[in-house]
């Protein structure tokens, strides 16, 4: 004998009610699940990214907070961007690298980075220079600098 022969047309009909409500509940918190987690997405604070078009510009910056400078780079002409007296106790570089364009070209170029943290309050300076490394910075043929005030 099945579910519904088993019991009254009612107590069929009770059960079934609930078993809407707690379908219901079920879709209302999986909503409230994905809202909260978009939200929480929004309010995280985004890296600040800063490139070639920003040389020469003055930024805020929150201290304790990593931002990150892209510039064009081609390590296959022996040029690479170097710190021009960084500032250690302002910042400290988290981590660095190299991304090459989308083509595999030989020889084509690419993007330099570095995630910066910053440590300390104050306006600060952060200076770059493009050189071969066995030339020198006297060399350079390529400069990046920044003004970041440090709040």
């Amino acid at each position: 004998m099945g579910l519904r022969t088993k019991m009254n047309s009612l107590q069929y009909l009770q059960l079934i009610k609930l078993e809407m409500i707690d379908m219901r509940k079920i879709f209302l918190l999986t909503g409230l699940l994905v809202f909260t987690l978009l939200m929480v997405s929004c309010v995280v604070s985004k890296t600040q990214l800063f490139n070639q078009d920003d040389n020469g510009g003055g930024f805020t910056v929150e201290v304790n907070k990593v931002f990150k400078v892209t510039l064009p780079a081609n390590p296959t002409t022996g040029y690479g961007w170097y710190f021009n007296k960084l500032d250690t106790e302002a910042f400290k570089v988290v981590e660095s690298g190299y991304n090459s364009e989308s083509d595999s070209r030989v020889g084509a170029g690419g993007n330099s980075w570095w995630k910066i943290k910053t440590l300390a309050k104050g306006e600060k300076t952060l200076s770059l220079l493009y050189y071969r490394s066995w030339e020198g910075p006297q060399k350079a043929v390529n400069q990046y600098e920044i003004t970041l005030i440090i709040k």
